[in-house]
């Protein structure tokens, strides 16, 4: 392999993930390490999944808007979705 898979987009600096042939995802570094490149999809940026991991080696993909630190722990529900979990800024729902 000629240079090394991108882990952010070059343009955004976005974090990014791979598809096999089999739709499991891939960090860069384990798509990095494959042999056989012809199976990889093209890169996907990770806008605001913040539970994404990697299916070869298990590590968090990072995400573009929904890190866990922005996640509110606050003890009312969110107007918007019932639940007790909602993004910093939204609280105006």
């Amino acid at each position: 392999m000629p240079d090394q898979l991108p882990k952010y987009s070059s343009v955004g600096g976005y974090p990014q993930y791979y598809l096999d042939s089999d739709d499991n995802v891939l960090c860069a570094t384990c798509a990095d390490e494959c042999d056989d490149v012809d199976w990889l999809s093209t890169a996907h940026p990770n806008w605001e999944d913040p539970n994404l991991h990697c299916n070869e080696c298990s590590e968090r993909i990072e995400s573009a808007y929904a890190e866990p630190t922005d996640i509110c722990h606050c003890p009312q529900a969110c107007v918007r979705c019932s639940s007790n979990l909602h993004l910093l800024g939204d609280n105006n729902a």
